[in-house]
């Protein structure tokens, strides 16, 4: 149609959501086509918008001096045109996001606090619903504990009520981060977080909620008939055939050191199996995990390899680095793919020489350690890319062992499913899942694979320690329900599954208590308690 005021528009909208979905390098070229038009077409209002988005932009890909110069710019613009509307008010809460992150927390609350007033004359929900997040944060620094809690259940709750799933598990991420909350609560903040990430295709967003869920401890592990997956000393409990025979190779080069490289999605055992590969192949050492993506790369060096006193500005002390420390056992370097090119040389020398030189010292240690490199990438395409040596591809990739994704080996799922719930202390003694719980269990596809089955067992334990009465399976179906294609369901009942799901948030925010339960979602009590009757939430109940 030739509309180019619409197409910079449409533009601007499509960078916009390539940005919720972390995909930064699709927003830039967006809002960089956009841009063309509303110059052209002298789009004022557009112009600030771009800006805003822009400045949004910057923040996530960490360039916080372009990101600060940008947003003051679309603020200033914006205060000409309409003072009191959306485009002068949201790049400040943009603003107060990068002095929070910053740590300048005063600051922060004082930006956010002055959009917050605009936001509420123009009653935008979502922009007041993120304001209540960034205040949460700011207060939580500021020692205002009880001020911090309530506006993250504020932020939550708003944000629910309007539906803004991005903004919404951008929330419920940061109230699972804050010890604000007890572990319990946290968990089902991060879980939900995750869930609506995944549906979003943030993937990297629902993976790190994925590991962060995993790294909360609610209960005690129960070292019971079925014990902890790399406890297994002379076998590994499986009853797919693929597992089977990756066992099996890992029983065959238990006497070797050759480095082993695992591959597989995220979530697939990785770690588990490495851990078993050290309790069957050198039990008496050590076993060092490191997560190479977690790890900055100015600091990977150092912890790898270790340092001597003086290497480096606040080298104060002698530190031996991780290879060094798992000398005599087993090393996991995960998420190889994410190593430093500069770092790959460095690895590929100790492999092949068995010997390590930490910075600030020409001594060289002896190091007697098995490799195992673990990833979820395809290393080969990196290597053709350029961004994998190749020369330490081969070098990792002799013995290759690819996991089967959770739904290709449904066969487990009831072992993990009583192994999991063993560990959050759901089953005791000779007891067994429910048949219609491991239903439920292997009839859903898992695309987190085993770390979402686990997370959804420490989920299910934090409803059931909250529970009076009422069945595992029941508390369990709300899980799987959620899943189900909305367009099979009318919109009374879609209306419904929402409204029971705010209700059980409400309780495990108030610890089960239905008047604090109520007040969090502005309802009478006794409103509160019909609805619960009527969804058969009594069981949930302090």
């Amino acid at each position: 149609m030739n509309d180019e005021i619409e197409l910079a528009r449409a533009y601007l909208s499509l960078g916009y959501v390539n940005i919720q979905q972390a995909k930064y390098e699709a927003a830039e070229m967006a809002l960089e086509a956009g841009l063309q038009y509303i110059k052209k077409n002298n789009m004022a209002k557009e112009e600030i918008i771009y800006r805003t988005y822009s400045g949004e932009l910057l923040l996530k890909t960490e360039r916080a001096s372009e990101a600060e110069q940008a947003l003051y710019a679309a603020a200033g613009d914006g205060r000409k045109i309409a003072p009191e509307s959306l485009v002068a008010a949201r790049p400040l809460r943009h603003l107060a996001e990068l002095y929070a992150g910053q740590g300048n927390y005063r600051k922060a609350l004082q930006i956010a606090n002055r959009a917050m007033v605009t936001m509420k004359k123009i009653d935008d929900s979502v922009e007041i619903g993120a304001l209540q997040r960034i205040q949460a944060i700011c207060h939580a620094h500021l020692d205002s504990p009880e001020k911090a809690r309530e506006a993250f259940c504020k932020s939550i709750a708003t944000l629910e009520e309007c539906k803004a799933r991005f903004e919404l598990a951008d929330s419920l991420a940061e109230a699972g981060g804050s010890e604000l909350f007890g572990a319990s609560q946290r968990t089902m903040y991060m879980c939900r977080a995750e869930e609506i990430y995944s549906i979003c295709g943030v993937t990297d967003r629902a993976n790190e909620m994925q590991r962060r869920i995993g790294a909360l401890e609610i209960a005690p592990a129960a070292k019971t008939g079925c014990g902890a997956l790399a406890e297994q000393s002379s076998d590994f409990p499986t009853k797919n055939d693929r597992m089977k025979e990756i066992v099996a190779h890992l029983h065959l080069l238990k006497e070797s050191d050759i480095p082993i490289l695992l591959i597989g999605e995220t979530g697939t055992g990785k770690d588990h199996l490495a851990q078993y590969f050290h309790s069957i192949s050198r039990p008496d050492g050590p076993f060092i995990p490191i997560n190479c993506a977690a790890m900055p790369d100015t600091l990977i060096e150092s912890e790898l390899f270790g340092y001597h006193k003086g290497a480096f500005t606040g080298a104060e002390a002698n530190r031996r680095g991780l290879f060094l420390a798992a000398n005599g056992g087993v090393l996991l370097l995960d998420e190889i793919g994410e190593l430093p090119v500069t770092l790959q040389a460095k690895l590929l020398d100790v492999l092949e020489s068995k010997t390590i030189r930490p910075l600030g010292t020409t001594k060289v240690f002896p190091v007697d350690v098995i490799v195992i490199a673990a990833t979820n990438r395809n290393l080969y395409e990196m290597v053709e890319e350029g961004t994998f040596r190749r020369d330490l591809f081969y070098r990792l990739a002799g013995i290759t062992l690819e996991l089967p994704l959770l739904r290709e080996r449904k066969e487990d799922i009831p072992y993990l499913l009583e192994h999991f719930m063993r560990k959050f202390g759901l089953l005791n003694g000779n007891t067994r899942p429910e048949s219609e719980l491991l239903r439920q269990f292997v009839s859903f596809d898992w695309p987190g694979n085993i770390r979402q089955l686990e997370n959804k067992v420490k989920q299910l334990s934090v409803l059931a320690s909250m529970a009076k009465d009422g069945s595992i399976v029941e508390l369990a179906r709300s899980f799987f329900e959620k899943n189900r294609n909305d367009t099979t369901n009318s919109l009374f009942e879609q209306v419904e599954q929402f409204e029971k799901q705010l209700l059980v948030q409400a309780l495990i925010t108030a610890g089960g208590n239905k008047s604090e339960a109520a007040r969090l979602l502005s309802i009478h009590e006794s409103t509160f308690r019909a609805k619960m009757k009527r969804y058969e939430l009594n069981a949930i109940a302090g």
